[in-house]
């Protein structure tokens, strides 16, 4: 016989199940009414996020992914420094006070931004000891009217252009970033601000000159946003807005058809969309999107057939794609799924990361 408790309970989890399911509701985006207390997120008056990047080393790899990991840190990657001619500490501007030296380029921070990365999740202290040389190399850097890194990228005459070239110190500040997030180290703070300063004292037609930097500048705008929402520095939204005013114009038209340029660039739109509000700028990066993918995106495994340039005629799934490229394109994924909320963009990145990229890689990651 069923006693009446063992009813009156099996009737209250009923009622709860059936009041659950109707207050689930299926929406195109997460809510943004309220804020996060716990991590930061994008600061009034920028669109809120829908979605937030955890800082670096919240999140622990296990099983398969670790296992990967580690061998990145075993392989190519983490031994890098003890091949390229780029890493060689002596000489190297990147480590030089005067900042000058060989390999003043992108090649050292493009490298330290993963590496210091790899260091922080595994908690390997090998890696974590090496980045930290280069990162105390670069907040050393930092000259008394802002600037930092290697001098001739500052004057021009590493590509004899005699202009600024940001390009380079776009990737470093990603690697600065992380190594905020990870310690706490407030130098990292001052530093973006007095180069952040610097920028605004660059003239316009000197600012962002082509190719590369012009190219890839919504790097240089996104970690204005990062700094902003740890600062609130008003000065920092005018800056946001100088720097897209001088990018490449990937609102109105793909303006370089380098594969990586793609992967990385076409977000741009949707980067700037959160100061402006604008769906105008949501829309443009959808667009990119659809135009390249459309034509080009017939290659299996989530990217599209660029070669070293997407040209007429080449298409098929035979073209190929770099592997930057194919990082680039899940980096983008990313920010555009934090920024707009939109989980197509998580399937597309996942698209990539487990068919694209695995194969252009030897399995020992070396």
């Amino acid at each position: 016989m069923t006693r009446p408790r063992t009813i009156f309970i099996a009737t209250v989890v009923l009622l709860c199940v059936d009041a659950l399911y109707a207050s689930i509701r299926v929406v195109p985006v997460p809510p943004t009414a309220a804020t996060n207390d716990f991590y930061v997120g994008n600061r009034p008056p920028l669109a809120p996020s829908p979605l937030l990047k955890l800082p670096i080393g919240a999140i622990q790899p296990a099983g398969w992914l670790h296992r990967q990991i580690e061998l990145q840190a075993d392989g190519f990657s983490g031994r890098l420094g003890e091949i390229s001619k780029f890493l060689k500490k002596e000489g190297n501007a990147w480590l030089a006070a005067d900042g000058q030296g060989h390999s003043p380029w992108e090649e050292l921070p493009y490298w330290l931004k993963g590496f210091g990365d790899m260091g922080y999740v595994l908690g390997d202290k090998r890696i974590i000891d090496e980045a930290k040389v280069w990162i105390e190399a670069i907040l050393s850097s930092r000259q008394p009217d802002g600037w930092f890194g290697p001098v001739p990228n500052k004057t021009g005459e590493r590509d004899k252009k005699m202009i600024p070239d940001l390009w380079p110190n776009m990737v470093a500040l990603n690697a600065l970033q992380s190594y905020y997030e990870y310690t706490g180290d407030t130098r990292v703070l001052e530093l973006m601000q007095a180069y952040f300063q610097w920028e605004m004292t660059v003239p316009e037609e000197k600012f962002l000159e082509p190719f590369w930097q012009q190219q890839r500048a919504s790097d240089n705008l996104a970690s204005v946003y990062w700094l902003y929402n740890r600062t609130g520095q008003e000065f920092l939204l005018q800056l946001a807005q100088k720097i897209h005013r001088n990018t490449a114009d990937w609102t109105e038209t793909v303006p370089s058809w380098h594969n990586v340029n793609i992967a990385q660039c076409f977000r741009a739109p949707a980067v700037y969309y959160q100061q402006t509000k604008d769906p105008y700028f949501l829309q443009a990066t959808d667009r990119n999107y659809n135009m390249i993918w459309g034509v080009y995106g017939q290659v299996p495994g989530g990217m599209f057939g660029g070669d070293e340039n997407c040209r007429r005629g080449y298409y098929g799934p035979r073209q190929g794609i770099e592997t930057c490229a194919s990082v680039e394109f899940m980096l983008s994924c990313e920010m555009l799924l934090k920024i707009a909320g939109d989980l197509v963009w998580a399937d597309r990145c996942e698209d990539v990361a487990f068919n694209t990229f695995p194969p252009a890689l030897t399995a020992d990651l070396k």
